[in-house]
């Protein structure tokens, strides 16, 4: 590139000065970053002059920029002493900004490796510390999946979610004293309360924080008047809502108003799923204690209902 113009001008005479200004503002910029702890707007300043002047540098002449890197007497120029400051005050800004955002990128079809919302906020919502301890061989399919779950859990975490893993064939003394019988089991602990699992799946691991961290709440779903299956698995039937309350953490019964006469004490709520037949009196009797005294009650009734 020619660098120079008609009136003796030469970029060349900018060019030092220019690669110089913007080592300093990369160096400058790092600094107030660690000093001030966040990254905040001097530092974003800092930075963002530092680039863009090392960006005119190389971009006024990268021919010369290129020839000194490859060139014989490029380690006794002085220019690529100013290149060669450039490229570790780049590198230890990459190696800042990994060290304090370790952004990770999955590049897998179905994005198995992405968290999603239910569970970063899971994540986030840990109470006290977690441990995690997952008992698989050295040899289990699994293991480096699951251990990279976990690691985006503990990000999310802000630490509070630590693991670790155990050969539980090299190691049967830990696992017998973890209460360990079967190969492949994982163990949440947080303080007095453990919860097993044997899924490596993102959906298992939230799953058993939730119910580690919320205590279980029971919701009882009446029967006899031809309301929806609990346990079926038609298109009609509440099989997959039960399946999803378990996994919030919530246990499910059903209940026969007319053989236990009143709704349990720990019923969180009272679900009536689209029934076909009337309820007796002694029935609405029940229900109306029960919402009379602060009870729960969701009602779900089709137009064609006799109920």
């Amino acid at each position: 590139m020619n660098t120079s113009s008609s009136g003796g001008f030469s970029f060349e005479t900018i060019r030092f000065p220019l690669a110089a200004l913007g080592i300093f503002g990369l160096l400058a910029g790092l600094g107030a970053w660690l000093v001030q702890g966040e990254f905040g707007l001097l530092p974003r300043i800092l930075l963002a002059a530092g680039v863009l002047l090392l960006g005119i540098y190389v971009a006024l002449d990268p021919e010369d920029v290129w020839s000194k890197l490859t060139g014989r007497g490029a380690l006794y120029s002085g220019n690529t002493l100013v290149i060669a400051l450039a490229a570790l005050a780049i590198l230890g800004l990459l190696n800042v900004l990994g060290s304090r955002y370790q952004q990770k990128w999955d590049l897998t079809q179905n994005h198995q490796f992405t968290l999603s919302q239910q569970s970063i906020q899971v994540a986030q919502s840990l109470p006290q510390p977690v441990h995690v301890i997952g008992f698989l061989t050295n040899t289990d399919s699994r293991k480096q999946d699951f251990q990279t779950l976990l690691s985006d859990y503990a990000n999310r975490s802000g630490g509070k979610l630590t693991y670790e893993f155990i050969d539980p064939e090299a190691r049967p003394g830990d696992a017998i004293a973890a209460g360990v019988t079967q190969t492949g089991t994982i163990v949440y602990q947080m303080g007095d309360k453990k919860q097993n699992s044997t899924g490596t799946t993102e959906n298992d691991i939230t799953t058993a924080l939730v119910k580690l961290i919320r205590p279980t709440q029971k919701l009882y779903f009446t029967s006899g008047h031809g309301e929806r299956s609990l346990d079926g698995t038609g298109p009609q039937d509440f099989g997959t809502l039960k399946q999803q309350l378990e996994r919030d953490n919530y246990a499910t019964a059903t209940l026969d108003l007319v053989t236990q006469k009143a709704v349990p004490d720990d019923a969180a709520a009272l679900v009536i799923g689209g029934p076909t037949n009337p309820f007796l009196a002694e029935e609405m009797d029940a229900l109306r204690a029960y919402i009379q005294g602060g009870g729960k009650l969701i009602v779900m009734v089709g137009p064609q209902s006799k109920a």
